[in-house]
């Protein structure tokens, strides 16, 4: 009773199964994921390995890239002396326009030229080279061989040009890269230069092109105004005009003498040129309606109402021309159809009639507003005439003069202003660091690189991992046993450290000794009823630790006081005669063909308490034999002698043994080898086994690295002893 509940114990201690509500979904995954990494740790380490040279290499054929920074210092151009406001305020989004608009400056395709055309460089082949390009390098449309060579430097200053504008600051980086150190520095500081250049020579040339402009305009302008304002006061004065425009203003917004008649006929003007247009689209509509047919009119095709009416109608007509075809013409349903469609036809033209006279209608009130309207423009013509022959020459003179004044004020005020501005303009852009020849590359580092090598090596080799444990198909562990083939786990058997399995078992406190102990108690509670008292175990496939886990769990049962015996029925590859050291001259074929007894073949091993009846001689038939109703007597006769039978069966897959054996037993064990069986043929096997009648109580993995496993922690923890006497493994 002390050694089942060590032994239950112990099995509590096992690695829960995926079907375990107490683990969340989360670290189940993050175990299985670190137990990949365990398993492909070879392969991550070699990726990791490989990107590293691949990185080195890179390091030693790379070329070196230097950086030359020269600073500026920018001030916004709008301090004005004149205005005695020399620190104005401006917003934050001014300012920040400004800046932007600068860093475009800077940027520019027309600084780009300048510098150029300050350092040679177009043309110049050994810019080129420097920059790490070929002098025959050609953009693609330009034909042109100097506009060519423009192109490619202009292209190659705007590449390796950075401009860096530091949060809150006015000092703008001007930086440019570059294989020769000293040409970078040359380039960063004619940048510098020609920036300032170009400043001073837009804001030099604005102005005293503006001054030159404007003085000329002034003087024309104030001819021209002296000029029309005397011709206007002659012309005033002649005609005995009084300028009535404060009066009654134009509803046009023009200046000159206007008065009420002409407003008054400006107006009725324009309503009979609607009038005209309203009058020529009503005829128009109505003539082409007249011509027409009325079904075709767009007004009566776009009525709602003759819509539903020609839908009906083609209803009603697709109704009759059925009737028609399936009786005469006088048949009763026949005329009602035809009435019904004639009905229709009807209520269509009444409709579309009645547009028709609705657009005549709107013809003749067009025809009748023009009429009135041109009745009353001939009343306004005779009182306006003589009026209007009058003003139009003073509304010319007018309408200049007040122009000329204009234009004169304009000028006046803007000249005034360039006039006090000029000269005192203060160059809101200094240089406050030039470049220096740059004495480090700043590509490529080796720090960066390595460490870019080893996470790219890294991310590669991740997914390389997952990829394989996603095609991977084999169980490795008793989580992926119990989820994949949906058999309870008895227990899992690490694999031997030196290959010596049977020198392990050998060791009680080794670390297979507890595994097979585990199992062992695993299978006293397996049943409600305690122990099977007949217990097969087979496997899917050959050499998965099938016939060592026999000789275990039978040499671990017998330690507990219970009587075995162990049949060998792989009469194809036997071996549990080997394991004991015993004979294989006799056995159970030999019962089968009836030349020996059952209690003649019946050995005792070196074991206490465990019996073996060997395979035999190998039949040539064995499938035949073990279909035999000898098999369920020997079964029976042994299991009346003994506390349990244990049957080493042969593999499921390919042959029929296992399937004839499995029906005779009372309960089967699936022995699963780590990493090599894979879950569609291992499921397939069960469900063989299972339609045949087979009662499979779990299933054992076998020959489990543990070191590669999530669960190495538990088997590490579960194979310690507090003695000291054996190290965990």
């Amino acid at each position: 009773m002390n050694e089942l509940s060590t032994m239950s114990g112990r099995l509590s201690a096992a690695p829960p199964v995926p079907d375990d509500p107490s683990r969340g979904g989360l670290e189940i995954d993050l175990v299985a994921i670190w137990s990949a990494f365990l398993r492909h740790r070879i392969l991550f380490l070699a990726t990791i390995a490989v990107f590293m040279v691949i990185g080195v290499i890179y390091l030693l054929l790379a070329t070196p890239i230097y950086k030359a920074t020269a600073s500026v210092q920018i001030e916004e151009r709008s301090s004005r002396v004149l205005e005695q406001q020399l620190d104005p305020t401006s917003s934050t989004s001014d300012a920040e326009r400004f800046l932007t608009t600068q860093l475009d400056v800077l940027k520019s395709r027309s600084l780009a030229l300048s510098v150029a055309q300050d350092l040679n460089l177009i043309g110049n082949p050994r810019f080129l080279t420097a920059m790490g390009l070929s002098p025959d390098v050609k953009p693609v449309g330009v034909l042109n061989q100097r506009d060519s060579e423009r192109e490619v430097v202009l292209g190659v200053l705007r590449d390796n040009l950075t401009v860096n504008l530091p949060t809150d600051s006015r000092l703008v980086d001007i930086e440019f890269s570059s294989p020769d150190p000293a040409l970078a520095a040359r380039i960063a500081n004619s940048y510098a230069d020609n920036y300032i250049r170009l400043n001073l020579q837009r804001k030099y040339d604005t102005s005293a092109y503006a001054r030159e402009f404007l003085a000329k305009q002034l003087d024309e302008a104030k001819r021209q105004l002296e000029l029309s304002e005397r011709a206007a006061l002659a012309y005033a004065r002649q005609a005995r005009l009084i300028d009535a425009s404060n009066a009654a203003a134009s509803e046009t917004g023009g200046s000159g003498p206007k008065s009420l008649t002409i407003a008054r006929l400006v107006r009725l003007n324009q309503a009979y040129s609607e009038a005209v247009s309203v009058r020529i689209a009503a005829q128009e509509k109505w003539e082409l309606s007249s011509r027409a047919n009325l079904l075709d009119l767009p007004e009566v095709l776009g009525n709602p109402a003759i819509q539903q009416l020609l839908q009906k109608r083609a209803e009603q007509n697709a109704e009759f021309e059925d009737q028609r075809q399936a009786r005469r013409e006088d048949y009763p349903t026949v005329k009602q159809a035809k009435a019904r469609l004639d009905e229709l036809d009807r209520q269509v033209k009444a409709i579309a009639s009645s547009i028709r006279t609705s657009i005549k209608a709107n013809y003749d009130l067009a025809v009748k507003q023009e009429d009135e309207i041109r009745r009353d423009i001939g009343g306004l013509e005779g009182e306006t005439l003589a009026e209007q022959n009058r003003n139009v020459q003073m509304s010319i003179l007018q309408r200049a003069t007040d122009t000329n004044r204009t234009l004169y004020d304009s000028l006046l005020q803007r000249y005034r202003q360039l006039s006090a501005e000029a000269g005192i303009q203060p160059n809101n852009i200094q240089v406050v660091d030039r470049a220096d020849v740059p004495a480090k590359p700043i590509w490529p580092r080796a720090l960066i690189v390595l460490f870019l090598a080893g996470l790219a090596g890294a991310v590669v080799a991740v997914i390389l991992i997952l990829g394989r444990e996603h095609l991977d198909d084999t169980i490795r562990s008793g989580e992926e046993l119990n989820s994949k083939l949906g058999l309870p786990l008895l227990g899992t058997v690490p694999i031997a450290d030196n290959g010596d399995v049977m020198g392990e078992l050998a060791d009680p406190k080794s670390s297979i000794s507890e595994a097979f102990n585990s199992i062992r108690a695993s299978l006293l509670l397996s049943t409600p009823n305690g122990l099977p008292k007949t217990l097969l175990f087979t496997s899917t496939q050959a050499s998965e630790g099938k016939t060592t886990t026999v000789f275990a769990v039978g040499s671990g049962l017998a330690k507990i006081g219970k009587r075995v015996v162990i049949i060998d029925l792989d009469m194809r590859r036997p071996a549990q005669a080997k394991n004991f050291g015993l004979g294989n001259a006799k056995g159970a074929s030999d019962v089968f063909a009836h030349t020996l007894t059952l209690d003649q073949v019946i050995q005792q091993t070196s074991v206490p308490g465990v019996s073996l009846v060997s395979s035999g001689s190998i039949p040539p038939n064995p499938t035949e034999l073990l279909s035999s109703p000898q098999l369920r007597q020997m079964l029976d006769h042994l299991a009346a002698k003994f506390d349990i039978v244990i049957v080493d069966a042969p593999p499921i897959l390919g042959l029929a043994d296992a399937i004839l054996l499995g029906s005779s037993v009372q309960s089967a064990v699936l022995v699963v080898e780590s990493g090599r069986t894979y879950r569609g043929g291992s499921k397939a096997a069960v469900a063989r086994m299972q339609k045949a009648g087979a009662h499979f109580i779990g299933a054992i993995l076998t020959k489990q690295d543990i070191r590669n496993t999530s669960y190495g922690y538990d088997y590490t923890y579960q194979y310690r002893y507090d003695d000291g006497m054996r190290p965990s493994k």
